[in-house]
């Protein structure tokens, strides 16, 4: 198998998220090329559970929440990447990781047609997942977000080629809360 510094680079590749290293590895080389190259964090094992939960909010606080402000028509959806929300004026709904990641990657896309493969190569960079699961995922994102009643579907299918958000509906506001803490 892939050692931890190959899978933090692998994730680094298709994703922002933080990561915290926990190993019993414990070479001043590799800590300080996991440090360099993609680790926000290393420790070495056995850990304290207090000191590990200390350092998770502390990368945490450092890490950005970030929001995107979708224009759907003249309505408002504010998707919050960090919580896993989506909302229009009152009305939110709850995504899954997944369905968050489709949607982020569709939007950081706008106006460009995303293919099956690029999208499933992006949510399951280790596994080959079915095009059928990307298709319950995308059923079920596009369930949620009618249930926020924009009167119009935010992603777009093209037939045989892969999905898309239209241009015109991005209006997007990167927003940053620093030292929140994310439920």
């Amino acid at each position: 198998g892939a050692s931890g510094l190959d899978f933090c680079r692998g994730l680094h590749r298709t994703s922002d998220l933080p990561v915290i290293m926990l190993t019993a590895v414990d070479d001043s080389d590799t800590i300080v090329r996991a440090l360099s190259e993609c680790a926000e964090d290393y420790m070495v094992k056995p850990v304290r559970l207090e000191e590990l939960v200390a350092r998770v909010w502390r990368v945490l606080r450092r890490v950005p929440s970030v929001a995107e402000t979708v224009l759907v028509g003249t309505q408002e959806v504010c998707v919050d990447f960090g919580t896993g929300r989506a909302t229009r004026g009152s009305q939110s709904v709850d995504l899954t990781p997944t369905e968050s990641r489709i949607l982020n990657v569709l939007i950081s896309h706008a106006g460009t047609t995303v293919s099956v493969r690029q999208l499933v190569q992006r949510l399951w960079p280790e596994d080959e997942a079915p095009q059928e699961t990307l298709r319950v995922h995308m059923s079920r994102l596009r369930a949620k977000l009618r249930r926020l009643d924009v009167g119009a579907d935010l992603i777009e299918t093209e037939r045989n080629l892969g999905y898309r958000v239209p241009r015109a509906l991005v209006a997007t506001r990167r927003t940053v809360a620093l030292g929140e803490r994310r439920t």
